[in-house]
């Protein structure tokens, strides 16, 4: 049981679903926290009781890219382990799911499919023919930071890191299509889960 849970594109697919589900919830709940800080209670309010309208859901939007970014990864695992399935069934017949490892385009060396990275891994598997917008890598690159840290850290693990810095509080812009370009990788990459499903 433990192996077809994994095999199986489905299983990956159901993952996808149930952690967007999950971050449509938090950005409904992050856009009512912005309306309600902007619009509702901000204007003609005195500037010392201005501070308390500073919920906890206002600081709710990288926790959504943070799940947005693992249902991503679960669509491009899901595609991964499908295409290296129909290629060459005894690619995926491991004992366990980490032993599982996939070829990068341009290189010898195999990637563990447990791996976190939709930019610089996930993406760059040789079974893996997404193509990637320009306007949609550095969104890819935000996701990444979001799953390292940026979504559950308040800061990465060293002052040297690479990943782009989230301070708190940067996502109080209400802006309703924020998280459409997001969505729109999303659907079009469950699209292409479901063609290899079926």
């Amino acid at each position: 049981m433990y192996q077809y849970t994994w095999c199986h594109g489905s299983y990956w697919e159901f993952e996808a679903i149930t952690l967007e589900v999950a971050a449509e919830k938090i950005l409904d709940a992050w856009q009512k926290a912005c309306e309600f800080y902007l619009y509702d209670r901000y204007n003609g309010m005195p500037i010392n009781d201005r501070s308390t309208l500073a919920t906890w859901e206002i600081q709710l939007f990288p926790v959504y890219k943070l799940l947005m970014g693992y249902a991503l990864e679960n669509i491009i695992k899901g595609i991964i382990i499908c295409q290296m399935s129909l290629n060459d069934p005894d690619s995926i017949k491991k004992e366990n799911l980490e032993d599982i490892k996939f070829k990068l385009k341009g290189s010898e060396q195999p990637c563990k499919i447990t791996v976190h990275g939709l930019a610089n891994n996930l993406l760059n598997a040789e079974v893996v023919n997404i193509v990637v917008l320009d306007k949609e890598k550095p969104l890819l690159k935000d996701l990444d930071a979001c799953i390292i840290w940026g979504g559950k850290y308040p800061a990465p693990k060293n002052n040297k890191s690479n990943e782009p810095f989230i301070p708190m509080g940067g996502a109080v812009v209400l802006n309703p299509k924020l998280a459409e370009p997001i969505k729109a990788i999303y659907d079009k990459w469950l699209d292409e889960l479901h063609k290899i499903i079926k």
